[in-house]
């Protein structure tokens, strides 16, 4: 794991495979777990590598880190997941934000700078 810069790491246990690394993860159904995130259910980045149910992972809740991209995204945007736990840009009349961009990408699976920091616009 590469630490890009200020990090705030929080330990969850997966609850499901949790696909890979600097993958956005969601909430699970019980206390400190996490899950892939599917379509605007992020908070976090999964900063490990796959992970099988029950296995400790580390996420970034706020911070830097790097996050796979979804689709071609901009520098400057706020993102939020897409179904498999990439990021993309979201729609801030109706999404939550994980955080904003920091460097883009010109096409999905490709590894973006990001600042976690979540909210609800």
């Amino acid at each position: 794991m590469a630490k890009e810069g200020f990090q705030q790491l929080w330990s969850y246990t997966a609850e499901a495979t949790v696909p890979g690394q600097y993958e956005i993860v969601a909430k699970g159904t019980g206390n400190h777990q996490v899950t892939q995130a599917a379509v605007d259910t992020g908070f976090g980045v999964c900063v490990d590598g796959a992970s099988a149910a029950g296995d400790i992972v580390s996420v970034v809740v706020l911070g830097i880190t790097k996050v796979k991209a979804g689709a071609a995204i901009a520098t400057g945007v706020r993102f939020t997941s897409d179904s498999t736990g990439r990021a993309v840009a979201a729609n801030l009349a109706a999404e939550e934000v994980v955080g904003v961009t920091l460097s883009g990408a010109s096409a999905a699976n490709e590894l973006v700078t990001v600042m976690v920091a979540q909210s609800t616009y």
